[in-house]
């Protein structure tokens, strides 16, 4: 006889994931190594991206200020938490849901930085160069973690509802099965 999980147990396991994956990507890189604005090539993770720049368009990673990092570090906590404590679905949703938002954001602003980046730079009738800094917008794995945490996280409570309508059809399936 197999083992099975429970709805309930399908819908922690899946949360406590996301939210592992989400905390696990807020200490990955952010900004990828395709930056290369001097010698050599940088990359930027959570915490040297500055929360700010989700929202202003002036903004760049490795500033200063509150960092990304920190912030989708407590939203993947608030995941864990809802997830391990008991009627806290509220909290795996607003936790996930704010994490996708961020993440979102994130790549909105990076593509409007590297687009600002790679514009030639010109003063008056002169040009300066051939071009931008050649800058392509690079994801770093850490924004990708999150994001797919995120929609794990998203889609856990809804695990035992898929799990139910898929039990009341064991009919179904046997019909179709002889056919």
């Amino acid at each position: 006889m197999r083992s099975r999980i429970g709805a309930s147990g399908l819908e922690f396991v899946v949360a406590v994931v996301g939210g592992a994956l989400i905390v696990v990507g807020s200490f990955l890189e952010w900004f990828g190594r395709n930056y290369h604005p001097t010698e050599g090539e940088s990359s930027f993770g959570g915490f040297d991206v500055p929360a700010k720049f989700l929202l202003d368009t002036d903004s760049s990673p490795g500033k200063g200020g509150f960092k990304l990092g920190l912030v989708v570090l407590v939203l993947g906590l608030v995941v864990v938490v809802g997830a391990v404590g008991s009627r806290t679905r509220p909290l795996i949703w607003a936790g996930a849901a704010l994490a996708l938002l961020v993440v979102v954001l994130y790549v909105v602003h990076l593509n409007d930085l590297t687009d600002k980046l790679n514009q030639p730079a010109s003063k008056g009738n002169f040009s300066f160069g051939n071009g931008g800094l050649g800058v392509r917008n690079t994801i770093g794995l850490g924004a990708v973690l999150t994001g797919v945490g995120a929609v794990a996280a998203l889609v856990s409570p809804a695990l035992p509802w898929v799990q139910a309508r898929l039990a009341e059809r064991p009919e179904e399936s046997a019909s179709t099965a002889q056919k």
